[in-house]
């Protein structure tokens, strides 16, 4: 990780885009970005999400983190850089229906089958496998302690906790 600080010796204005450029100077020289800060003459910090990889010699034009509705983008600048990424969007990504009536998703089964600059980083891909983790067991603590809590009306009911057809908590009848 590493952070870079710049300077600059003159008022901006209000800063609504910033553009980062990556020059391709090796084989594999892609560079993820999180994010950008920025900060303003009067002391405030201005964060633009990027959240992509930079490949290749191409640039980056990242918004301002706060969300904004289309009708609400301050300026035409604004509008603008946010209609052309929509575009670039419809045309670089392939999209496909999952069910009629739900949002579009990527037409990708595979991560790495995705475009390079919109795949996670890799912490983040160990993220999601810890969250599943954790998910998968909660969803195991949770129904084993439902089944402590919930009334019995006999031993067999008892036996159900650690039985192997009925739970994944051990592989021993009770008897």
């Amino acid at each position: 990780v590493d952070s870079y600080d710049v300077r600059v010796g003159e008022d901006l204005g209000d800063i609504v885009l910033v553009k980062i450029e990556k020059k391709k100077y090796w084989m594999q020289d892609d560079w993820y970005c999180r994010y950008v800060t920025v900060k303003t003459p009067d002391g405030d910090y201005v964060e633009f999400p990027c959240f992509r990889w930079l490949v290749d010699d191409k640039e980056v034009v990242l918004r301002d983190g706060r969300a904004f509705l289309p009708q609400d983008d301050k300026t035409s600048l604004v509008k603008q850089h946010r209609q052309k990424e929509l575009d670039t969007r419809r045309k670089t990504i392939r999209w496909k229906e999952w069910q009629p009536g739900i949002p579009m998703s990527i037409d990708s089964n595979r991560h790495r089958d995705l475009p390079r600059d919109i795949q996670f980083d890799s912490e983040k891909g160990v993220d999601f496998i810890l969250n599943y983790s954790k998910a998968i067991e909660n969803l195991c603590v949770n129904r084993f302690m439902h089944m402590f809590q919930s009334s019995w009306s006999d031993f067999g009911d008892f036996e159900k906790i650690f039985s192997p057809s009925q739970s994944n908590f051990t592989d021993e009848h009770v008897e």
